[in-house]
């Protein structure tokens, strides 16, 4: 079980042994490292469950926010509004500058704070505050605001096997803007034609096998002379035991590293053997049903990519990258919960609910109304979860696809060339 597609990843705070050489299968058994929210934090109640506003209000108070990145007391852009701004963008799908400050005048002004300018409604529409509020926002804070907000997404909901959370792995490319800061950071990719015009980054997310929720990513290089791979990025967030050839590759590991572990024959109804290896002591049959589970990843990178937009990042520098990053990982945590409840109503494991369609109800019936009272705002949400309860994906049993690469047009740097060459002022002679 190679570092790659959907691979599932146990945290349950126990040793691993190596024998290698069983039945000719070198097994990779990777652990993950997750700091979950303290015990003695309580669980939110349904009124909490009601707000998103409220719900991230009660995992880490405004205070708090506060206390980590101060502000001046003029100042309207605080710690909390702006974080709160940048997850509207990304539940927004990526929405500009300018469009976020002014929903936020029009539609979210509870969300300001008591200042003067609020108060005499002479705060500017423009994004130029905001812009540099985005600028100044700590990147530290950021990382630990997201941090425990998706520690506590996951501790809502039941564990995977024996009070054990199962964490699945995957990796995926994204392209920037040409800026010159990023492409030095996540240097595009050379083809025949040279350099391309792209930086590409690699991010590595880790989705909680349960309620669907991700981790904060893993980012680094694709290409260049710093690059990275799926496996150094999961080092970061995994205990790795090495195989032969990862030795081979790292002689400077312990020689005494090693896993033990069971392996399961499984057949197959189309007649084909698995074998599955495990540290875990469970049946074949169970093993085998935790293994389908492993291509739930390819969709949950698809809903955070491509259903939210993520690769319409704006971003001119790497801070800011990570930035848009962590606050996006935020929202789409935050559409996992009602999910989850659209699920219950439905009588439905929740990822038999649509993302893309629960989403869009998330975000027509709760995030784009104006404001309201609380009893009203009970109403309105009860009767979101109704609609994103029938949003239910198509059950098709036995349908398989094979993995296959789709080309991609190629982006190169020859057009840029030729333009600013045909740009340039031409030099007329005087006739005299």
């Amino acid at each position: 079980m190679a570092l790659g597609l959907g691979n599932i990843f146990v945290d349950g705070g126990f040793g691993t042994r190596f024998a290698p050489g069983v039945n000719g299968i070198s097994v990779h058994c990777l652990i993950v490292r997750c700091a979950f929210v303290s015990k003695n934090q309580s669980a939110l109640s349904e009124s909490e469950l009601t707000s998103a506003i409220e719900m991230l209000r009660s995992i880490i108070p405004d205070e708090e926010l506060e206390l980590l990145a101060p502000t001046g007391p003029a100042t309207v852009y605080t710690t909390t509004l702006t974080l709160w701004m940048l997850i509207l963008q990304r539940l927004g799908k990526g929405t500009s500058l300018n469009t976020v400050v002014k929903d936020v005048l029009s539609n979210s002004r509870q969300l300001l704070p008591d200042n003067r300018r609020v108060r005499e409604n002479t705060l500017s529409e423009k994004s130029g505050a905001y812009s540099d509020a985005r600028k100044r926002l700590p990147l530290d804070v950021v990382e630990y605001f997201a941090k425990r907000v998706c520690d506590s997404f996951i501790q809502q909901t039941p564990s995977w096997f024996d009070d054990l959370r199962a964490f699945i792995i995957d990796g995926t490319t994204m392209t920037l803007s040409p800026i010159s800061e990023l492409r030095e950071a996540f240097p595009p990719a050379i083809n025949q034609y040279g350099e391309t015009v792209w930086p590409v980054m690699l991010m590595l997310v880790a989705h909680e096998l349960q309620s669907g929720a991700a981790l904060p990513p893993e980012l680094g290089a694709m290409y260049g002379d710093g690059n990275t791979s799926e496996a150094k990025l999961a080092a970061n967030q995994l205990k790795w035991i090495p195989s032969a050839k990862d030795r081979k590759t790292n002689p400077d590991l312990r020689d005494d590293a090693f896993v033990e572990v069971f392996l399961h024959e499984v057949e197959l109804d189309n007649g084909e053997t698995l074998f599955l290896a495990t540290t875990l002591g469970i049946s074949a049959e169970q093993a085998a049903e935790f293994y389908s589970r492993r291509y739930d990843v390819e969709h949950d990178i698809r809903d955070i990519k491509v259903s939210m937009s993520l690769e319409t990042l704006r971003c001119r520098s790497e801070v800011m990258v990570k930035k848009e990053l962590l606050t996006s990982v935020v929202a789409y945590n935050l559409v996992v919960p009602f999910r989850r409840q659209a699920a219950e109503v439905a009588k439905l494991p929740p990822r038999r609910l649509s993302f893309k369609g629960v989403w869009d109800t998330f975000r027509s019936f709760l995030l784009n109304q104006p404001p309201c009272s609380t009893p009203e705002w009970q109403d309105r949400y009860a009767n979101a979860l109704r609609i994103a309860s029938r949003d239910k994906l198509p059950n098709r049993p036995g349908r398989t696809f094979p993995r296959k690469a789709h080309p991609r047009r190629p982006k190169s740097t020859k057009f840029m060339k030729s333009q600013t060459q045909n740009n340039e002022p031409n030099i007329v002679q005087n006739p005299k």
